[in-house]
């Protein structure tokens, strides 16, 4: 091993231990034998040294480096004079999963470099390989001095030449390395905001959920290589800002009752009376009298109470994935649901989410004092396909109300494009069923192809009709999905 950053014994533990949970990582290593096994090993110390550059609080590129190192002391010095570097280490200072994620970036540099640059890299790698022979096996003081003296000297020559080649491609090499690395920021920031809008991190990057190592590759692998899950991730965000608006602006009571008059300083519930004072707005005795009182906390008001809102059941969340919602509704869909978990998750509610067709594809559950932001990202990354039953999702969402016992009194939100056929015999049972637990079924009927509403009014409590463009009429949606 042959490092051009101050990365130690303990560094590189830390590396490979890291890397041994990432795929991308030996697919990179192998990539890289197979194509050119002479500088394979070059290769491998510059995995580290990228390492040591994105993990360690205070990394520094070394001064002196062996010639056949000097590719990747470039590539490391270009890459610590970005701006953008500064900005990737701000998701990978000490974590080294996220450190050993942003390392395909180099793949990316050593493919850019140019063959000039590389044969002049293997030169230099045979001529130092052959100067430690010599020291290891000859006599450098005795019979092998001459020949010791022209590997020197070779040495010397392949890394002038070296050198050369380095400064005939600089902007070739710093443009690759300021590619690779904005890339990898940009990377980096999406898995971070993915990571919080999963309930498992935060916008800086930091876990905060206690993930396995190898849950955290698994999920940051199914985010950047899936652009239909960055969508949701992206919608569900926009959706949270939503959400959380209507929450505020939600009372935080149930209907106010007037009770009498009271007297205090409180614009918003003075009396009629009150406000004449300042009818004229001329500065005269009457409006003084009103900033006296004001001032006293004299004013008569009205005296307005209430009473506080019940607790906010679990929620279930029934999609349908049939292959008629690809596209558009899909995306909004999930992304909807995805929302709706992050506001569960802040008010503390136990939530279940699954897919169906005709029958349940996927499901996870996630109790208020627990996440599952694995689970969820599988759930969202599955695709559409099939056709659409509505008795058998309301069938697992009465199960799951049914045998949880923290999901007593849930409210159902159901999601579906669809219009299908529900017997007689079920439509009394499941109706009786819901009056009697006192569940709430709200369906979002996500209508982009004019179809009727007749089959899930037999259902539900209360339809959302959001016919054609399902973006310009979610207002409606937000307003029960988000307030419930």
């Amino acid at each position: 091993m042959k490092n051009v950053t101050n990365v130690d014994t303990m560094d590189r533990e830390t590396f490979h231990e890291a890397s041994a949970n990432i795929a991308k990582i030996e697919e990179i290593r192998t990539a890289v034998k197979e194509a050119d096994p002479e500088l394979a090993g070059a290769f491998e110390d510059l995995l580290e040294d990228g390492f040591g550059l994105m993990y360690k609080y205070a990394p520094k590129v070394e001064e002196k480096v062996p010639a056949d190192r000097k590719v990747n002391k470039r590539v490391a010095s270009e890459m610590t004079e970005l701006s953008e570097y500064e900005r990737l280490r701000k998701f990978t200072k000490g974590d080294a999963t996220n450190a050993s994620l942003s390392l395909d970036m180099l793949k990316r540099v050593y493919d850019s470099l140019p063959e000039e640059v590389k044969e002049q890299q293997r030169a230099a790698q045979d001529a130092q390989g052959n100067l430690e022979d010599i020291f290891a096996n000859g006599d450098p003081q005795g019979a092998d001095a001459e020949e010791f003296q022209a590997a020197i000297d070779a040495v010397k020559q392949a890394g002038e030449e070296l050198d050369k080649a380095l400064d005939a491609n600089e902007d070739t090499i710093r443009q690759a390395v300021r590619s690779a690395v904005e890339e990898a920021t940009e990377e980096a920031s999406e898995n971070a905001s993915a990571m919080g809008v999963l309930g498992c991190g935060d916008e800086g990057g930091e876990i905060t959920n206690g993930m396995s190592t190898e849950a955290r590759v698994k999920l940051a692998s199914l985010v950047k290589n899936s652009e239909a899950l960055r969508e949701v991730v992206k919608l569900a965000g926009r959706m949270k800002q939503i959400a959380l608006k209507k929450q505020a602006e939600k009372a935080d009571y149930e209907r106010q009752e007037l009770q009498g008059v009271e007297f205090g300083n409180d614009l918003m519930k003075l009396t009629p009376s009150e406000r004449m004072l300042l009818a004229n707005g001329d500065g005269g005795p009457l409006e003084a009298l009103f900033f006296k009182k004001f001032m006293n906390k004299a004013l008569m008001q009205y005296k307005i109470t209430g009473k506080d809102t019940k607790a906010r059941g679990p929620i279930v969340v029934p999609v349908d994935c049939s292959g008629s919602m690809g596209g558009q509704p899909d995306t909004w869909s999930k992304a909807l649901a995805l929302a709706m978990y992050m506001i569960a998750r802040k008010q503390k509610r136990d939530f279940c989410f699954f897919l169906f067709n005709t029958k349940v594809v996927k499901t996870v559950v996630i109790k208020k004092n627990e996440n599952d932001a694995l689970g969820l990202t599988e759930i969202l990354s599955h695709g559409t396909g099939g056709g659409t039953s509505f008795e058998v999702p309301l069938d697992e969402s009465m199960k799951a109300i049914e045998e949880v016992k923290e999901f007593e009194k849930a409210d159902i939100v159901f999601i579906t494009d669809g219009d299908c056929y529900t017997s007689e015999k079920w439509l009394t049972r499941f109706n009786k069923w819901r009056e009697e637990k006192g569940v709430n079924v709200c369906t979002l009927f996500v209508n982009t192809w004019g179809g009727s509403s007749d089959e899930i009014d037999k259902f539900s409590n209360q339809v959302v009709n959001l016919a054609g463009d399902v973006i310009k009429h979610e207002d409606a949606a937000f307003d029960v999905a988000f307030t419930i």
